[in-house]
């Protein structure tokens, strides 16, 4: 991007945003990667003891940011594949054990009338993070051999 383009904050964002996302620089692995990271990330909502996987997530998604990142300000450090493989693989472990563990199931802060109830068990958060980071641990040693 040489100049900014005219117009709002708005026009300024989203000319930004579509140079930061551009599709033709994402691998379809980085973005399986992002999206994994996010439901990561996102787990420990309904589980408060997953805040391990929230961090992880986070330096996934930072490190695929950074090494998708526009024009020369990209960066990968060196071995930029094998951390993600070691961080989801992690991630993994960490959510197999929050699905055993089995903590109580969380009422939710959602009030309704009394004929309707809103509770998400034990095993959502846990679930979805297991899933994820299996997900992203194949998909991370796909894109490390190609």
């Amino acid at each position: 991007m040489s100049s900014w383009p005219s117009g709002s904050r708005r026009a300024r964002a989203s000319a930004i945003a579509a140079t930061w996302f551009s599709p033709e620089r994402w691998s379809v692995y980085d973005g399986l990667l992002v999206l994994a990271g996010l439901v990561l990330a996102e787990s420990p909502a309904v589980h408060e003891y997953l805040w391990a996987l929230f961090g992880l997530g986070l330096l996934n998604l930072v490190l695929l940011f950074l090494h998708n990142a526009p024009e020369r300000r990209a960066v990968t450090p060196p071995g930029f594949r094998v951390i993600l493989i070691v961080t989801f693989a992690l991630a993994g472990v960490i959510a197999v054990v929050a699905f055993v563990m089995k903590p109580h199931a969380w009422p939710g802060h959602l009030v309704f009338p009394p004929p309707f109830t809103f509770i998400i068990g034990w095993s959502y958060g846990a679930i979805a993070a297991v899933c994820a980071a299996l997900l992203a641990t194949g998909v991370a040693v796909a894109a490390a051999r190609n």
